[in-house]
C-alpha cells in the first residue's frame, strides 16, 4: 500500500506483479501495470467522472456525461460513438448506434421494463405483478407468453405463444420437485438434506442416482442402464480424476494457479502452459508441442504456430477487431466491418496478394442480415415443404415428406422421408449412441466429460483429442488428422498441416486452400445447413458454422444433434422454461443471422453484503424479463473477515453448484451460460468461469461490477475467451471498483449517488444493484 492506505502492488503466488499509480489531488486510479510492463491509463473530469481510458497500444476509449453524471457517450478509438439517453427517473429510454439506429425503451412508474422498441419499429412488451415478476411477455409478432408464480416466486407454469403449458412443483424449500411439459410427461427430483439432487426419474421412468461427499461435492452418478461416472478431488478441491465405465478416465493437474496443465485421456495427453497473465501460451499433444501462442500488449491473439505446418498471424483494427489473418501456407482473409462492427466485407487471398474472391453482407436496422454478396456468394434453396404439423410439445410430427417419431424424453427415434427410414438409438443419459440408414450405420462413444470421443461410419473408426471443447487431434481410419485451432469455440482454421480453411461470416467452411494457394474444395449450404460440396464431403467435417457434419442430415452441436434437413434439433431444450422459445428450433429460425442462440442459463453471485437486501431480490427479480431461469447463488458474505480466509471457498460451492446443475439439465449447443458477480461476487465467478473452462465448459458472457483489483492475490487470471463486460463507478467514490483490461473487455463507467444526488462510497458501492443503466444493460446482454 502506499502513504494513503490504497492498493499500489499485487504479487501473486509465482511472484507475478501489478502495480497501481494514482492521480495526487484526486486520488483516482491513474495507471495500472502488469507483470510484462504493460501500462492501461485512465483520465478523468473535473467531478471525478472516468473520460478516458488507454489501453497498451494506445489506443483510447472515451466517456461524456451529462450533469446528473450518468455516461452519455462512448466513444472509441475510431470516433464511432454510441449515445445514450435517460428520463428523468434515470431510466435507458434510448440507445443510438454509431449509424443512427436507435433502440427505444419504457419503464414504469416502479423504473420496470415495460416495453423494448428495436430499430425497425419491433415492440416487445413486459407486464409484471405487485410483486416485480414478469407475468406476461408479448413479443414483436403479438405471441403472448405467461408466467405464473407462487407466494415464494417460484415459477409454477409458463405458457407458450400457442397455449402450451409447462407446470412446475415445490417443495417447502423451494427446491424442483417436478416439470411437467404440455404432453403430461414429467421429470422428478429427490433432495438430500444438504439440498443436494440424489435422485431424478425422467419422463421414460429412467432413473439416476447421484452421491456426495462431506463438501456436497458429487462423487459418484449411477445412470438407469447401469453405467456410472466417478469423480475424485485433490486436497484443495480441484476435479482430479472422472472415471466413466463407458467413457474411461480422465486424468487433469492443474498449476499453482490453478489452471489446467495436463488432461490424460485413453486418446492421450493434451497439456497446457500459460504466461504470467494466464493467457494460453502453448497446447501440446502426447508430450510434443503442437501448437504456440503469441500476444500483443493489449492481448490480441498476434501469432497461432502450428509444429509442422508453420505459423499464422492475426492483425488488429485499433478497435481491436480482427483486421486479417494469414494461415501458414499464406492464404489471408481480410475484415471489414460498418461503424457499428458487423462484418460487411470478407476478401480472400491467396499467395502474394492474389485475390481468390470476396462475400459481401447487408443488415438492417435491428442487425438482421438481409444481403449476401460477392464473387464467391451461393446459397442452396431447401426442397419444398407443402405441409408440416407439430404437437402441443414443439415436437415436429411432419415436414414436407418426412415424419418424425419420438421418445418421452422428447428424443427423435425415427425419421421417414423419400431419401429412406432412418432410427436414432439414445442411451439413459439421453445421447445419441447409433443412427442407422438403409446405406450407412454410425455409433458413438463419449468421454466422462460428455464430449464424443469416437464414431464408427461405415466401418471407418475416428477417435478424437480434445484440448478443452475442441478437438485438436483425430485418427481417422488409422490416418493422423491435426487440426489448426484459434482461441475461440468451433475456429477451425485447418488440418493436416496443408489444408486452410475458408470461412464465411456465419463461421461455416466455403474452402479449401492447399499449400499452392488454390482452392482445392469448395462448399455451399442452405440457409439450416444441408450442404453440398465439390469434392469428398467426408473429407472436410467441419462444415456448417464450424460443426462437425456426420452426414448431409446430421451434425454434432456437441450435446445436441441437428438434423439440417429438418431444420431442427433431434432433442429438445432440457430447460423449457422460456414461453417464447421452441425447445427444437435452431438459431431462433434465423439461421443467416444467428449461429444457435437457442438458450441460455444465468447464475448471479453478491457480494460481502446482505443477499436479502431489497436492491439485489429486485435486481433479481427484474432480470428475469431477460431469463426467467435465473438461479442465484448464495454464500456466507464474509470474505476476510476471520471466516473465509479467500475466495476459494464460495467459488468451490458456487462451481458445485453449477456443475450440479449441468448434470440434471446439460447445457444445449448455443444455450449461453451468463455469470454476474458483484464485488466479491466478480472474484468468485472469475474463479467458477475459470475451473468451467478447464473442464471445457464455456461461460459466455462475465458480468461484474464493483469487483476489487483483478488479478491479485486470491484472484485468478481472467479468461481469455469469455466476454467480460465490467461496470464501475470508480467516479462515485467506490473505492474497491477496477477497470479490467483485455481484449474481451468492456468497461462500462456508471454513476451510483444517493437519492439527494451526492456521493459515498457505500451508496458507490451497493448502488450497481438498482441503477437504471446496469439493468438495462445487463439485460440487453443476457437476452437470447
Amino acid at each position: 500500500y502506499d502513504a494513503a492506505q490504497r492498493p499500489s502492488a499485487s504479487v501473486d503466488r509465482e511472484g507475478n506483479r501489478w502495480s497501481f499509480t494514482y492521480e495526487p489531488v484526486s486520488g483516482n486510479v491513474e495507471k495500472i501495470t502488469d507483470p510484462l510492463g504493460n501500462m492501461t491509463r485512465f483520465e478523468y473530469d473535473a467531478t471525478d467522472n472516468l473520460t478516458a481510458r488507454v489501453n497498451p497500444e494506445g489506443d483510447r476509449l472515451e466517456f461524456s456525461y451529462d450533469g446528473g453524471g450518468a455516461p452519455t457517450t462512448v466513444t472509441d478509438a475510431l470516433g464511432r460513438t454510441t449515445t445514450y439517453t435517460y428520463d428523468a427517473a434515470g431510466n435507458v429510454i434510448a440507445i443510438r448506434d454509431p449509424l443512427g439506429n436507435t433502440a427505444r425503451f419504457e419503464h414504469d412508474a416502479g423504473s420496470r421494463l415495460v416495453k423494448a422498441i428495436d430499430p425497425k419499429g419491433a415492440v416487445t412488451r413486459w407486464f409484471h405483478d405487485a410483486l416485480n415478476r414478469v407475468t406476461q411477455i408479448v413479443d414483436a409478432g403479438g405471441g403472448v407468453s405467461t408466467f405464473t408464480y407462487n407466494a415464494k416466486g417460484n415459477l409454477l407454469a409458463s405458457r407458450d405463444a400457442r397455449g402450451h403449458t409447462t407446470t412446475y412443483t415445490y417443495d417447502d424449500m423451494d427446491r424442483r420437485l417436478t416439470r411437467t411439459d404440455a404432453l403430461g410427461r414429467t421429470k422428478t427430483f429427490t433432495y438430500d438434506p444438504n439440498g443436494n439432487v440424489i435422485r431424478t426419474v425422467d419422463a421414460n421412468g429412467q432413473t439416476t442416482h447421484h452421491e456426495y461427499d462431506a463438501l456436497n461435492r458429487r462423487i459418484r452418478t449411477a445412470h438407469a442402464d447401469g453405467s456410472t461416472v466417478e469423480y475424485f478431488y485433490d486436497a484443495i478441491g480441484r476435479l482430479i480424476r472422472t472415471t466413466d465405465t463407458e467413457g474411461g478416465t480422465i486424468l487433469m493437474t492443474y498449476d499453482a494457479q490453478d489452471r489446467l496443465t495436463e488432461e490424460i485421456t485413453a486418446q492421450g495427453l493434451i497439456g497446457y502452459a500459460h504466461d504470467v497473465l494466464g493467457r494460453r501460451r502453448s497446447v501440446s499433444v502426447d508430450g510434443r508441442i503442437s501448437m504456440t501462442y503469441d500476444y500483443d500488449r493489449n492481448s490480441r491473439l498476434t501469432m497461432l504456430t502450428q509444429s509442422g505446418w508453420g505459423t499464422a498471424t492475426l492483425d488488429y483494427f485499433i478497435t481491436g477487431q480482427l483486421q486479417r489473418r494469414t494461415l501458414p501456407n499464406r492464404f489471408s482473409t481480410r475484415y471489414e466491418y460498418d461503424d457499428t462492427g458487423r462484418v460487411t466485407r470478407l476478401v480472400y487471398e491467396r499467395l502474394a496478394g492474389a485475390v481468390l474472391g470476396d462475400l459481401t453482407y447487408g443488415y438492417d436496422m435491428a442487425g438482421r442480415r438481409t444481403t449476401m454478396g460477392g464473387s464467391l456468394a451461393r446459397t442452396l434453396l431447401p426442397d419444398s415443404a407443402s405441409a408440416s404439423n407439430y404437437d402441443v410439445a414443439n415436437q415436429q410430427l411432419l415436414f414436407g415428406n418426412y415424419t418424425s417419431t419420438y421418445d418421452r424424453n422428447g428424443n427423435v427415434t425415427s425419421v421417414l422421408g423419400p431419401d429412406g427410414f432412418a432410427t436414432l438409438v439414445w442411451d439413459a443419459r439421453d445421447r445419441l449412441r447409433g443412427a442407422t440408414r438403409v446405406d450407412a450405420i454410425w455409433t458413438f462413444d463419449y468421454d466422462g466429460l460428455g464430449r464424443r470421443s469416437r464414431r464408427v461410419a461405415d466401418d471407418v473408426v475416428s477417435s478424437y483429442q480434445y484440448a478443452g471443447g475442441d478437438v485438436v487431434r483425430e485418427n481417422r481410419g488409422g490416418l493422423e488428422l491435426p487440426y489448426l485451432r484459434g482461441l475461440g469455440a468451433d475456429e477451425t482454421l485447418g488440418q493436416e498441416r496443408s489444408l486452410a480453411y475458408m470461412i464465411d461470416g456465419m463461421r461455416s467452411t466455403i474452402g479449401l486452400v492447399d499449400d499452392a494457394g488454390d482452392v482445392a474444395q469448395t462448399f455451399a449450404y442452405e440457409p439450416f445447413g444441408r450442404a453440398a460440396t465439390s469434392g469428398s464431403a467426408e473429407r472436410v467435417r467441419y462444415q456448417f458454422t464450424g460443426r462437425e457434419r456426420d452426414a448431409d442430415w446430421l451434425y454434432y452441436y456437441r450435446a445436441r444433434y441437428y438434423n439440417a434437413r429438418l431444420a431442427r434439433f433431434l432433442q429438445p431444450d432440457p430447460l423449457g422454461l422460456r414461453g417464447e422459445a421452441n425447445p427444437y428450433a435452431y438459431a431462433i429460425n434465423n439461421p443467416i443471422s444467428n449461429i444457435d442462440p437457442s438458450g441460455l442459463r444465468t447464475y448471479i453471485a453478491h457480494g460481502c453484503c446482505n443477499p436479502n437486501m431489497t436492491p439485489i431480490q429486485d435486481f433479481r427479480t427484474t432480470m428475469q424479463t431477460s431469463d426467467p431461469d435465473i438461479r442465484f447463488f448464495n454464500w456466507s458474505s464474509k470474505l476476510f473477515f476471520d471466516v473465509i480466509p479467500s475466495s476459494k471457498t464460495p467459488s468451490d460451492a458456487m462451481l458445485q453448484q453449477i456443475l450440479r446443475d449441468l448434470q440434471n439439465e446439460p447445457l444445449q449447443p448455443g444455450e449461453r451460460l451468463n455469470l454476474i458477480g458483484h464485488s466479491a461476487g466478480g472474484i468468485i465467478i472469475n474463479n467458477v468461469s475459470n475451473a468451467l473452462r478447464a473442464s471445457g465448459i464455456a461461460v459466455d458472457n462475465m458480468i461484474t461490477f464493483g469487483t476489487p483489483l483483478f488479478p491479485g492475490t486470491i484472484n485468478a487470471a481472467l479468461p481469455p475467451d469469455v466476454q467480460v463486460t465490467n461496470f464501475t463507478a470508480a467516479s462515485s467514490g467506490d473505492v474497491l471498483a477496477n477497470t479490467l483490461s483485455g481484449p474481451n473487455v468492456i468497461n462500462v463507467p456508471v454513476v451510483n449517488m444517493t437519492a439527494e444526488g451526492t456521493k459515498d462510497f457505500l451508496t458507490a458501492h451497493t448502488g450497481y444493484w438498482n441503477n437504471a443503466m446496469v439493468i438495462s444493460v445487463v439485460q440487453q446482454l443476457i437476452k437470447p
